[in-house]
Parts: C-alpha cells; structure tokens; sequence
C-alpha cells in the first residue's frame, strides 16, 4: 500500500463524489468529506457546509487543517447537480444550482492557493462532462456550467 494521505472530497455524499470517497477509504486513506448533507454512507470526517457559499472557503480550509495538521495529498471537487430541461423550460433556482457548481468550483481552486493546504505532489482534481464540449439536448445549463469550471481550471 502506498503512504497513507489525507484527501479532501468535496460533494461527498452522493454521486461520484461519494464513490471516490469510499475508494480512498478503502484504499486506506484518511477522508474529509464536504457535502451540504449528511449520509451514513460516507466514511471520514464530514463538514456538512455548501462550498459554493461565499464563506465557505475559509471554513473548508479551516476544517482541513483542523481536521489533519498536516498537508492534504488532494482535493477532488464532485459536487454538483444535472439539470437535463431545455433553457427554456428552466426555472430560475434550477439556473442557480448550475451556477452553484461553479461558485464550488471557485471555491475549491482558492483552497487549492490556501498555504500550505496542499502538500507536495498533491492534486486538485475537478469533475466535469463530456456535455461542456458536446451539443447535448435539454442540456444547455449544465453544459454551460461544466464548460466554466473547466475555464477556471
């Protein structure tokens, strides 16, 4: 097994943030999770806050120092949700929570400036879609969203 590191998952309560936060798990890693809601199947050290808050970065980054005194060997960014409905469909809190996504990817990247958050050879690792490069139908929100996280990165 290699060295055992701490790894922060952001969005990791549900979906793919959730799968790779088990996996780091069981691969023997410490995990702190960030996720707006508390699931019993998340293994680690949860902050239950919302990172696309303005806020939320010095609270995360807090947590993360607090939580492990010492460097983290990543951050993986998979919090988000999908909206599959044409815009013009598309209700306004619906809008919002595409713009959440990037708003959590802001704040995952100034983590990632935080001194000494991160140790050396760490990775920050930011979820995406094939959608923020493909036409895809009913998806023009979530595409659009994707497509500026990738451009922040």
């Amino acid at each position: 097994m290699t060295q055992r590191k701490t790894f922060l998952v952001v969005g990791a309560t549900s979906g793919v943030g959730l799968q790779v936060a088990a996996r780091l798990f069981h691969q023997g890693h410490q995990v702190l999770g960030v996720a707006r809601k508390h699931r019993p199947e998340f293994n680690g050290l949860l902050l239950t806050e919302d990172a696309s808050l303005a806020d939320a970065y010095q609270t995360i980054g807090d947590f993360a120092v607090n939580s492990c005194g010492h460097p983290l060997g990543g951050i993986f960014h998979g919090a988000g949700a999908e909206l599959v409905q044409p815009l013009k469909g598309s209700k306004q809190h619906n809008l919002e929570a595409m713009l959440d996504y990037v708003r959590a990817t802001h704040t995952v990247l100034r983590l990632a400036t935080r001194p000494s958050l991160l140790g050396d050879g760490a990775s920050v690792v930011v979820m995406s879609s094939v959608a923020a490069h493909r036409g895809v139908p009913g998806l023009a929100a979530y595409a659009a969203s994707r497509a500026a996280a990738e451009a922040m990165v």
